[in-house]
């Protein structure tokens, strides 16, 4: 499932997840780990640059929003980008690479990052088979990983730009699933 999107039923109980998008950035016999795409954190750049001791004047920059990824590690900075050649990164999907060093957010300070990116704090995290029980519980519907929908779509249209996606719109489905 790396490099698909996740989105949740209508019917998902977990406050960390209900009404989410998410990317998943690895998954491999271990378990799964991708971000949430469409919850803010209680933080904007600015203020984590702050905390970080990195210097950054410029006020668009620091008002940014960070993004709340996922509740494990909330601690933790993920920068999703659009490629930067001087910062260690790994493609998660087309056009879409992950850094988790304090290098990647430097680079960005200094203004010098990458055009496109999205700022995140915490992760979302599956243990083995825990995702794959999930998606055959009807909790998720997939899709796949796009770019556009992580740097072209706001916040708040995310999950209704997913839905498009893949053909349907999300206000018309159902929290019921069953099995044929």
């Amino acid at each position: 499932l790396a490099e698909q999107f996740l989105i949740a039923m209508p019917g998902m109980q977990d406050p960390h997840f209900a009404r989410t998008v998410s990317l998943i950035c690895q998954h491999d016999a271990q378990g799964a780990m991708g971000l949430v795409l469409n919850q803010d954190s209680e933080f904007n750049l600015g203020e984590l640059f702050d905390q970080l001791d990195l210097e950054c004047r410029n006020q668009d920059l620091r008002a940014l929003p960070v993004l709340s990824g996922g509740p494990v590690q909330t601690e933790r900075g993920f920068v999703l980008h659009d490629g930067h050649a001087t910062c260690a990164s790994m493609p998660v999907g087309a056009g879409i690479y992950l850094s988790v060093g304090r290098d990647m957010l430097e680079t960005i300070a200094a203004g010098q990052g990458p055009q496109r990116f999205e700022v995140f704090l915490g992760y979302a995290g599956w243990g083995p088979g825990q995702l794959e029980n999930e998606l055959l519980e009807n909790a998720w519907l997939t899709g796949p990983g796009d770019a556009a929908l992580v740097f072209e779509t706001t916040v708040d249209q995310r999950q209704q730009a997913m839905a498009a996606r893949i053909g349907f719109n999300y206000r018309q489905l159902s929290g019921q699933a069953g099995h044929a």
